[in-house]
């Protein structure tokens, strides 16, 4: 049977896609932030005065907060780090969403202001401007995935208050063993055996066989019975 996929291993790299990402939205964010507010000399944009986008510093503090929160939840899956309520299962999705809300606002907003920008597009600006809209919606991307990861968990096996790591299936029952170092995976191969007889039937013996199997639980299957076949005698003369 193959193996499933683990949970937390998915956890471990979605965090450090997210952190990579959120990395990349704070520079970039940080970068048109700078540029709007110190405009060079005979530069054309906004008639050379300085101005900032409103919607830049609310992306660049909400990409510095996943920067740290993608950072320290990682740290903490990855050492099975326990504490009183940071490392706690309801913790870790009340940051990401309210992370999530952050972000979408930011994205949504930024994308509605700067729909198109092809006309531009030979320019560093725009590029700018771009770029900082696409790996917003990466990191959004990740952060809903990650959610969804953890609040599926949550609301199936009712582990609000069980720490972030360890659990490596959705499975009802099988995470906390997997915690403990037993495997929960409930997989297995039962056989039954033969069963052989020998009855009278007429004139001779027959032999019959009859043999069950059972896979994972689901069912028993019957081998095909053995035809009776007569035994003929030929007395000699």
């Amino acid at each position: 049977m193959a193996n499933r996929v683990s949970l937390t291993t998915l956890r471990i790299h979605l965090y450090i896609l997210l952190f990579l990402f959120s990395v990349i939205l704070m520079g970039i964010s940080a970068g048109r932030l700078h540029y709007t507010t110190h405009i060079p000399r005979g530069d054309p944009l906004n008639g050379g005065k300085n101005f900032f986008d409103p919607i830049v510093p609310e992306l660049l503090v909400t990409a510095i907060l996943l920067v740290v929160a993608s950072a320290s939840f990682l740290w903490i899956v990855w050492q099975k780090v326990e504490m009183e309520f940071m490392t706690r299962l309801w913790f870790e999705i009340a940051v990401l969403s309210v992370l999530w809300v952050m972000l979408t606002v930011g994205q949504s907003i930024a994308t509605s202001i700067w729909p198109n920008l092809t006309w531009c597009i030979k320019f560093t600006a725009c590029q700018v401007i771009q770029a900082m809209i696409a790996f917003a919606w990466f990191s959004w991307a990740w952060l809903t995935l990650l959610i969804f990861i953890s609040l599926r968990f949550a609301i199936i096996n009712q582990a609000w208050w069980e720490h972030i790591h360890g659990w490596n299936t959705f499975d009802d029952g099988n995470w906390r063993e997997s915690i403990s170092g037993v495997s929960g995976a409930r997989s297995g191969y039962a056989s039954g055996g033969n069963v052989l007889g020998r009855a009278e039937d007429g004139d001779g013996m027959s032999e019959r066989g009859d043999q069950s199997r059972s896979w994972m639980g689901i069912g028993r299957r019957s081998g095909p019975r053995a035809s009776t076949v007569p035994r003929v005698s030929v007395a000699a003369e």
